[in-house]
């Protein structure tokens, strides 16, 4: 296993991480390797189950809901829903608030996703 942080072209860290094993050839060495380059960033999300900015805002996005209209029905202020949805990773909140909007969210037929493989998104329940 090979892990290690990159730069992304739009200047944000990400932790891939690589996962391979050697396929042998009748000579009993390794013709070819064989394997999977994951981003463990969403992988260390998915076992949190923390959800992300960009999950808040496509949420959001999804019920057609204004921050005004999310604010009423979570309880929140707009100013902390706003501040919950500028980051472009997972914004610095308490699990209750979090908790919040996903009960939020919940009532109003959204579910959030977190696969082991792949990024973290939001569907219809």
């Amino acid at each position: 296993m090979l892990d290690s942080m990159v730069t992304a072209p739009t200047a944000t860290l990400s932790l891939p991480s690589m996962h391979a094993v050697p396929l042998g050839n009748s000579y009993g060495g390794v013709r070819e390797w064989l394997g999977v380059w994951i981003d463990a960033h969403y992988d260390i999300l998915a076992r949190e189950r923390r959800a992300a900015s960009r999950q808040l805002r496509a949420a959001r996005g999804m019920l057609n809901w204004s921050v005004k209209q999310l604010a009423e029905r979570s309880g929140l202020s707009c100013a902390v829903i706003r501040r919950l949805e500028e980051y472009n990773d997972t914004p610095p909140a308490s699990d209750d608030l979090l908790q919040t909007l996903w009960i939020t969210f919940a009532g109003a037929g959204i579910e959030f996703t977190f696969p082991l493989v792949g990024k973290p998104g939001v569907r219809p329940q």
